[in-house]
């Protein structure tokens, strides 16, 4: 038989589980949202830490572009590009500075992985003496499985145009 005092210890007990469930559930609920409005803020590090890495490496190709221009009196000839074989956009991909032209410009984006396929074409009057260029940057910088394309245009050592490119998903 159960007494007054075994039965209110009963009743304290249940409320005690009942008291945990909703916290668990309280608690739950709580680390849900927190996850979930963490989610786009790592896609957005994400996002700009990609844009960094372009904004360096064009940068960066330009100098060694605008070097090379100063010791030469032209541009180097013809094209450097990166795009090994099943690249795909958003992953991350060995440099391999023996692909196209990289060789001659003594080039490298500073990291062993990169996010975009960068490239460089130069032309001019002579071909074997370049007097303009185009470098262009290829990648996913949003991380919605579709490139965008950034490129500057130089001649003789001045910008001539930059622009961005995003086609329509």
């Amino acid at each position: 038989m159960m007494n007054a005092r075994s039965s209110g210890i009963v009743r304290a007990m249940r409320n005690v589980r009942g008291l945990v469930a909703a916290e668990l559930l309280l608690s739950l609920t709580l680390v849900g949202l927190v996850a979930a409005a963490a989610v786009p803020a790592v896609d957005l590090l994400a996002a700009r830490s990609h844009h960094a890495e372009r904004v360096e490496a064009v940068t960066s190709l330009d100098h060694a572009m605008q070097d090379y221009f100063k010791k030469k009196g032209n541009y180097p000839p013809c094209c450097g590009w990166r795009d090994p074989p099943g690249a795909k956009a958003g992953t991350p991909a060995p440099w391999n500075p023996s692909l196209g032209g990289w060789r001659a410009l003594l080039w490298s984006p500073g990291a062993e992985e990169v996010n975009y396929r960068y490239q460089f074409w130069s032309w001019g009057p002579d071909e074997r003496a370049p007097d303009s260029y185009l470098i262009e940057a290829v990648g996913d910088s949003d991380h919605n499985g579709v490139e965008s394309y950034y490129w500057e245009v130089w001649t003789r050592g001045h910008k001539m145009y930059a622009g961005n490119l995003r086609p329509e998903e």
